[in-house]
């Protein structure tokens, strides 16, 4: 729900913005609070989406957020940076094995819509900043989660636990 005092502000500065939601958290209560807020017309809700209509609502973002409370290693954020979508997420669970504050992603604290309003604001301002961060975030996961990479480290554990046999 915090999100959605971020998108009040994020929305009164970016007039030309929509914020989109997808995950099956309080969605109902969620359109309610954003109505509530004078926010409706430019939120969308998605519940639980995947495959096309997940491809679609990557196709179109300039920033991915996902502002977790508790989390291990999501794929949102491995799929976000991977197509080179700059990513806002809190520093809990893996997230921050994977996303370098302020260099291929931002960090921001737990429960803090106004750190989160900051650090969309600041993206949505700069184009070259989105894209930079963006390209940052796809080399790092292309370097940490490529599957060729993965399978040749899986293989050399496996050949050095059964080489003493």
């Amino acid at each position: 729900m915090r999100t959605l005092f971020a998108s009040r502000e994020i929305l009164s500065r970016f007039p030309d913005t929509k914020v989109v939601f997808g995950g099956d958290g309080e969605v109902e209560k969620n359109k309610s609070l954003a109505a509530e807020l004078g926010i409706a017309d430019r939120c969308e809700f998605h519940g639980w989406v995947a495959g096309a209509e997940r491809e679609e609502l990557f196709e179109r973002a300039a920033v991915y957020c996902l502002p977790s409370k508790n989390e291990g290693l999501p794929m949102s954020v491995l799929e976000a940076m991977a197509r080179g979508i700059p990513t806002v997420a809190t520093p809990v669970g893996g997230i921050p094995q994977v996303i370098n504050d302020g260099v291929n992603g931002v960090l921001i604290p737990v429960d803090n819509h106004q750190a989160l309003a900051v650090a969309l604001s600041h993206l949505l301002e700069s184009s070259e900043l989105r894209k930079e961060m963006g390209s940052l975030a796809r080399k790092k996961i292309l370097s940490s989660f490529d599957i060729n990479l993965l399978l040749s480290e899986i293989l050399d554990i496996y050949c050095n636990a059964t080489s003493g046999n």
